[in-house]
């Protein structure tokens, strides 16, 4: 029953952080909620194969592959350059 539980949290923890791609994207809000179909959605939209929803389920390529996927949406996205946000700002000192 835990077990359910944790499930159904994770399910809504994961809907309520991404449910924006989805809209964004054209696709229903509901789509994010749904716990392996959110997974295949994402993955429709970062069009890339549909065996990629089967990577996720691999203990550790799963954490690669979500870091993967969300460079990959931020392509999709137009999020190109990220250099603004490794590199530091860069300060005049004052005189």
């Amino acid at each position: 029953m835990e077990f359910i539980i944790f499930i159904v949290i994770q399910a809504l923890w994961f809907g309520t952080i991404s449910w924006k791609f989805y809209v964004a994207a054209d696709r229903k809000a509901w789509e994010a909620f749904i716990p392996v179909y959110n997974t295949y959605v994402l993955v429709k939209i970062a069009q890339r194969p549909t065996y990629w929803v089967l990577l996720y389920c691999i203990p550790v390529v799963g954490v690669v592959m979500g870091i993967i996927m969300m460079y990959e949406l931020l392509h999709v996205f137009k999020f190109l350059s990220l250099i603004h946000i490794s590199e530091p700002t860069r300060r005049t000192p004052i005189s």
